[in-house]
């Protein structure tokens, strides 16, 4: 009777992954044979994490560098290889009427969302991997406490996937992703540091608690234990993981709340 019941609530879970996971490897394919995506995904946000390394690093202080390199790879990645990519995937299959169809299946909207959201997510984990690699490889020193990247990565993906589902809601059309999408990319430019540093004091206070600003900030304090906007003093690893507690919590509010907003806007069939 137990062996019977148990196998009875393990099969659906099992389908239920399976399906997930099927879907996530069809979206993997479409992803793959998107030259556009590709390119943003994997040349840019390196490339740019290199250059902006090599420039900052021209004065000295390889470690601030670093971390500088380390923002601007992970704002990119979450802007263009997760958020654009979530606006762009979405968008287009719902307008192919793919998103329709599923839904009539077996698969639940939960799993249709995580399994667009799969490839460019794991495309994520796998450049914010190669990143602090190739800086150690060009020269900067180890960082101070890699658990902020961490979160900062996760709750990123995390963040930025649920803002491609909601501003798919309010796009047209594929081609109009390209004007639907400047409020956030605009919102994750104004949030590098350097920016944030020319700001008069009451627009950064604001801007520092929005998503984006706090995955730059805690980058910063991963790599170099210091924050462009909270002081140039390196923080020894210890400290700068409790310097990290307040960003690393609130991302995680943003992150659930914009989740949870997702299923609410979230819009499933064209009206062409």
């Amino acid at each position: 009777m137990t062996t019977a019941t148990a196998t009875a609530h393990s099969t659906p879970r099992s389908s239920r992954l399976s399906r997930t996971i099927a879907l996530a490897r069809a979206e993997l394919t479409q992803f793959l044979r998107n030259p556009t995506l590709l390119f943003m995904a994997l040349l840019f946000p390196l490339g740019l994490t290199v250059a902006m390394f090599v420039l900052s690093s021209t004065g000295g202080g390889e470690a601030f560098a670093a971390s500088l390199a380390l923002e601007t790879s992970v704002l990119m990645t979450m802007l263009l290889v997760v958020y654009y990519s979530v606006l762009s995937m979405s968008t287009t299959r719902r307008d192919e009427k793919v998103l329709k169809r599923l839904r009539t299946g077996e698969a639940k909207d939960s799993d249709i969302l995580v399994a667009i959201a799969a490839p460019s997510s794991l495309l994520a984990v796998v450049l914010m991997v190669l990143a602090p690699i190739l800086l150690i490889v060009l020269g900067a020193p180890a960082p101070v406490n890699v658990v902020p990247l961490i979160v900062a990565v996760l709750g990123g993906i995390a963040v930025s996937a649920a803002l491609g589902f909601l501003t798919s809601a309010f796009t047209i059309n594929a081609e109009a992703a390209q004007i639907t999408s400047l409020p956030v990319m605009v919102l994750a430019i104004a949030s590098q540091s350097t920016f944030r540093a020319l700001m008069p004091e009451q627009v950064t206070r604001i801007i520092d608690r929005t998503p984006f600003a706090l995955m730059g900030d805690l980058a910063h304090l991963a790599w170099s234990g210091t924050t462009v906007t909270g002081g140039f003093e390196p923080l020894e690893s210890g400290a700068a993981l409790a310097a990290a507690t307040a960003p690393m919590l609130m991302l995680a509010l943003w992150a659930i709340a914009l989740l949870v907003l997702v299923p609410r806007v979230m819009k499933w069939e064209s009206n062409r």
